[in-house]
């Protein structure tokens, strides 16, 4: 089993989306992953990505909040991007999440988090069809539009090859 430890550079901020249900960060969102001693960045871009925030059925609400309370959205913030672009294999992806909740749900509330997203929901959400692959696709081009002088920081997370 590999050692994983994740963290963001500055707690992440979000607003609403011009999409209905989705949010999206208000700035640059730049976490970092150290496996097995080796620490990579991620930066999810301002304005081009929305996410519905934490995916939570809306009957675990009462236990777990909303998917909009920061204390999901610090998890999922990273775990649905990495969904999407398979940066990292599944279970890493997973434990980014669950690493990112600890500080603010406590033990038992990240591994209820955490149990949530290895479910078979969660295995089925890995699972990316064409609207995701559609959707990747149009990311990847808004970030090269852009002409951002530093592209170079996305390409870890949005560029990778598939795990």
């Amino acid at each position: 089993m590999k050692a994983i430890k994740a963290w963001f550079k500055d707690r992440p901020k979000w607003e609403r989306s011009d999409k209905k249900g989705l949010i999206r960060p208000a700035e640059d969102c730049t976490f970092f992953a150290e496996i097995d001693g080796k620490i990579t960045s991620y930066t999810i871009p301002r304005v081009i990505y929305d996410f519905d925030g934490a995916s939570i059925p809306r009957i675990f609400w009462p236990v777990v909040g909303s998917p909009f309370d920061p204390q999901n959205l610090e998890g999922a913030t990273p775990h649905d991007p990495l969904y999407l672009s398979h940066a990292l294999p599944r279970w890493i992806a997973d434990e980014i999440a669950f690493q990112l909740w600890l500080p603010n749900t406590g033990l038992s509330g990240a591994r209820l988090r955490w149990g949530c997203v290895r479910s078979p929901l969660g295995a089925l959400a890995w699972r990316n069809g064409l609207s995701e692959r559609a959707e990747l696709a149009k990311i990847r081009a808004a970030i090269e539009d852009t002409r951002r002088k530093d592209i170079e920081k996305f390409r870890s997370l949005w560029f990778a090859p598939e795990q």
